[in-house]
């Protein structure tokens, strides 16, 4: 592997910092476990070059690659293999170029969900993006299984506003979207990180939203039983609401006595005000009142 690198001219950094980069982004820790095959090594290219040299490395050292953009394959695709492999860790590859003409920004795929969010809002406080809600979700797998968030319902998935990318072949070619052909892009915006290639950056199509909008949260503790016929009304009535209105739901475990618990969030682009009065209308179908929630208007 050594020979390897250093005849594609990639960094290398001293073994001491193998399981510091391997399991500091590991969201699933029982990926861990020393029952699992762990990486022959692991590269973390710096520049869309580096990126293809890496391929090329591990085609000609014959190892298995996986690609690992923020670390959050609970499946941990991004972090296992049955045969002898190598992690390409895109960490440095987290710039975001925006333009505002277009209402388009360039992303890079090692970046992350807040990173993104965060270069949106300095360039612009009328534009946002439809993708997940945690920060620390990596845009490369996001973007290539989908990506569904709180502004899915009225604007589609992350996937279905990525107009262009960048992705490197087996080959080590970077291909664009007319490059790679419509079926190839059709696929990779949703058919799952590293079956195409590597994308090294994804193009997206920037959405106008209202300079102030609305988000909430609450949780609810109880019986199984109690928590059961809540999560049935909740399916029952969040397909109902308009589009505008994102609600969503996550089953948990309530950290000091690990009983269960549902954890409501949602979004809306309208001002508390009047978001209010439509909560009380909709959500009190299931029996929880506007006061009940956390609220707060985002600018």
């Amino acid at each position: 592997m050594e020979s390897t690198t250093s005849l594609h001219s990639l960094n290398r950094y001293p073994r001491i910092n193998y399981h510091r980069f391997l399991y500091l982004p590991m969201q699933n820790l029982i990926y861990s476990k020393e029952t699992f095959l762990k990486p022959s090594t692991i590269i973390l290219p710096q520049s869309k070059e580096q990126l293809a040299n890496a391929i090329l490395c591990c085609r000609r050292g014959s190892w298995t690659i996986r690609l690992r953009s923020g670390g959050h394959s609970f499946e941990g695709l991004s972090h296992i293999a049955d045969t002898p492999f190598v992690i390409i860790d895109m960490m440095n590859l987290n710039q975001v170029s925006i333009d505002l003409d277009s209402k388009t920004a360039w992303i890079e795929s090692g970046a992350t969900l807040g990173e993104m969010y965060y270069a949106i809002s300095q360039a612009s406080i009328s534009l946002s993006f439809p993708a997940g809600w945690c920060p620390t979700v990596g845009i490369g797998g996001h973007f290539s299984g989908g990506g569904f968030g709180l502004m899915t319902r009225k604007y589609g998935l992350a996937a279905d506003n990525v107009v262009d990318a960048l992705l490197v072949s087996s080959n080590g070619l970077v291909l664009d979207r007319k490059m790679m052909g419509e079926d190839v892009f059709w696929a990779l915006r949703g058919g799952g990180g590293g079956a195409w290639g590597a994308v090294y950056a994804w193009k997206i199509q920037l959405l106008a939203i209202p300079e102030i909008v609305t988000a909430f949260k609450f949780e609810r503790n109880g019986t199984k039983y109690e928590l059961s016929r809540l999560l049935h009304k909740w399916q029952f009535t969040a397909p109902m609401l308009e589009d505008d209105f994102s609600w969503a739901v996550m089953v948990s475990a309530d950290g000091n006595s690990s009983q269960p618990m549902l954890k409501f969030f949602g979004f809306v682009p309208w001002r508390r005000i009047n978001s209010c009065l439509f909560y009380e209308s909709s959500i009190s179908r299931i029996g929880i009142c506007c006061r009940k929630m956390q609220g707060d208007e985002l600018d």
